[in-house]
């Protein structure tokens, strides 16, 4: 079955790339922080996470293991778990059985599924903001601008020459 998995090829194309996840752990998307942008410093935008260590890495792709459904859902719910330790286990259970019983899993592991059917067996992939798309694996192979884009500044409506007060205000 294609499933995503890590991976290090592709690592440094982006100047903020980044891989905390063994090669060949399997992939699941983590929590987006609220307002961050998906080049931001935390990452969570153009990540995934390690299903076993709970850590993201910006490079991933298809693999083809030999996997069921259910495997893979197990796989997928015990990471969730992984994810509640330090909760009394009563609360893990309770969570997890939420995530069962609301169709939380069920959705996610389509999700991941659907993307990993998407493209050919060892596609490196990356995450960006909403969109997982495939990653050039050299800087020659990469046809877009790579590095974090700069703040742009603001337009200004007249070409006159203005005093820096003046710049100052009509930027608020």
């Amino acid at each position: 079955m294609k499933v995503l998995v890590a991976t290090k090829k592709g690592q440094g194309i982006r100047d903020n790339d980044f891989s905390f996840v063994p090669e060949g752990d399997l992939v699941r998307h983590g929590f987006d922080c609220d307002g961050e942008e998906v080049d931001g410093s935390c990452g969570c935008r153009r990540s995934l996470s390690g299903m076993r260590n709970l850590k993201g890495t910006t490079t991933f792709k298809v693999a083809d293991l030999p996997l069921t459904v259910e495997a893979y859902q197990k796989e997928l719910l015990a990471s969730f778990r992984r994810g509640l330790q330090g909760l009394p286990k009563k609360e893990i259970d309770k969570a997890a059985k939420e995530v069962l019983d609301d169709g939380t899993l069920q959705h996610e592991s389509e999700r991941l599924l659907k993307i990993a059917a998407r493209f050919p067996v060892g596609t490196v992939l990356e995450r960006r903001g909403n969109f997982i798309q495939p990653r050039a694996v050299s800087r020659s192979a990469q046809p877009k601008r790579l590095a974090p884009k700069a703040p742009r500044a603001k337009a200004t409506r007249s070409t006159k020459r203005r005093s820096p007060a003046s710049q100052l205000r009509s930027l608020r």
